[in-house]
């Protein structure tokens, strides 16, 4: 999954797509590019 953009809904949606894929047994990649785009985990 790639982010880009800094917008905080868009990325807490991101995050949340990606748990839903990790919840049905997928593997998860996450890249945050872009300028201002960051998570704290």
């Amino acid at each position: 999954m790639i982010i880009y953009s800094n917008d905080p809904e868009t990325v807490w949606n991101a995050f949340r797509f990606g748990n839903l894929a990790l919840e049905k047994g997928d593997e998860v990649n996450v890249y945050l590019i872009g300028k201002g785009v960051e998570s704290q985990l």
